[in-house]
């Protein structure tokens, strides 16, 4: 072996305290982003006449750089990490309202920040600033009964959903409003506040509606092709893609067509990224399928172990809070694939092609596998998270 069990170094320490089932499921996961972003890839290269390995280097580079992220984040202090994140949190918000001045509108949405070598996507870095941000907030509002905490958290949300909604990507609000109230919940907020908050929610979510024509196309689209008993499996109602999701997903049957043989993906609009499911359903097939469904089943199920047996109020709020935001991301994603909800861009974790989404959710995942490196960190002394020091100073060495 190349780390011996008397390896007192930090590689050596990490190595014996990493959660090593964990880490390797996140592997498996890059290793299937890989497999599938290649069998997609020959859709732009169908589309722009280049080769069909086109985006293989950056997929490998992407990747590459994800997995020193997770490294890093998993290797050094979390009273660093704490630093990291309030310092970042300013900088997100002022990238978020740059995209209105010099970013990139790609159909017909303003989201990305082109710096030279690479295009970047602020809303989703928002995310592991956000989840870490929340549960700082949270623990501190749980233990002091501070209402102000609150105050703050939603003075946060407010401004990220009016600058993302603006861009339009009314997705990623979606997903963090659903996170956000989930967890403020389970805080325990007085049940008053919280209805008030889930009015809020529902007039935002009626106002997305009746203002944004694509938005009330889909929805209405959707709902539609349940207004009638069709012959047909595949409804004349039903969006385009919609159509080509459910065809590609019955021509792949049980086994798949093999490795770049699936034919729908040049129909698909960023087959590589928001239906890659879909690809992986009719190259593959089902019952590959249904493995990658079970790998994220199992990742969840060992995230939640960790959550439940936490007794740091702020571990068990970062992980609470990282669990929601991946599994609700993989939910919506594998509903669209599967016609359940209506059509929305939203990748698959780390599995679909995407540099911003796949290095911003390796800074959360470097942080969950820094947090459960030692047993320490989950089974605390619940006496000793009583007092303001528990929240200064969370995440520091033992």
């Amino acid at each position: 072996m190349l780390i011996f069990r008397n390896d007192i170094s930090a590689i050596g320490q990490w190595w014996r305290e990493i959660d090593k089932f964990v880490l390797a499921i996140i592997v498996l996961f890059f290793v299937l982003s890989f497999v599938l972003g290649l069998a997609a890839s020959s859709f732009l290269a169908n589309k722009n006449d280049v080769s069909s390995f086109i985006l293989l280097p950056r997929q490998l580079l992407y990747i590459s750089l994800s997995l020193g992220i997770i490294c890093i984040f998993s290797l050094i202090p979390l009273t660093w990490i704490r630093y990291a994140m309030f310092t970042l949190l300013p900088i997100v918000f002022i990238m978020l309202i740059l995209v209105f001045a010099v970013g990139d509108t790609i159909k017909g949405s303003k989201r990305w920040l082109n710096i030279g070598f690479v295009t970047l996507q602020p809303s989703e870095f928002f995310k592991p600033v956000f989840i870490f941000c929340m549960a700082y907030l949270l623990a501190h509002a749980k233990i002091y009964q501070s209402f102000f905490s609150y105050v703050i958290l939603c003075g946060i949300i407010v401004l990220y959903s009016v600058l993302v909604i603006l861009q339009p990507d009314i997705g990623q609000v979606v997903v963090i409003l659903g996170v956000s109230l989930a967890m403020i919940f389970v805080s325990g907020l007085a049940v008053s506040w919280l209805s008030f908050m889930v009015a809020c929610l529902g007039l935002c979510v009626y106002y997305i509606y009746v203002q944004f024509p694509h938005v009330n196309y889909r929805v209405n689209l959707f709902i539609e092709q349940f207004s009638f008993f069709e012959v047909n499996y595949i409804s004349q109602t039903r969006p385009e893609q919609t159509d080509i999701a459910l065809q590609a997903i019955l021509n792949g049957g049980w086994l798949g067509r093999g490795a770049g043989e699936g034919i729908y993906k040049y129909y698909l609009p960023d087959s590589y990224s928001d239906f890659i499911l879909t690809i992986a359903i009719e190259e593959f097939g089902i019952i590959f399928s249904l493995c990658i469904v079970t790998l994220f089943i199992v990742f969840a199920t060992r995230i939640f172990y960790y959550t439940y047996e936490a007794k740091d109020l702020f571990i068990k709020f970062y992980l609470g809070g990282f669990l929601l935001l991946f599994c609700g991301q993989t939910l919506i994603h594998m509903a669209v694939n599967l016609v359940i909800v209506p059509t929305k861009g939203m990748t698959l974790p780390i599995v679909s092609y995407g540099g911003s989404s796949m290095l911003a959710l390796s800074i959360m995942l470097g942080i969950v596998l820094r947090i459960t490196r030692r047993k320490k960190y989950i089974k605390y002394d619940p006496v000793a998270f009583t007092h303001l020091q528990s929240v200064a100073n969370m995440g520091i060495e033992k």
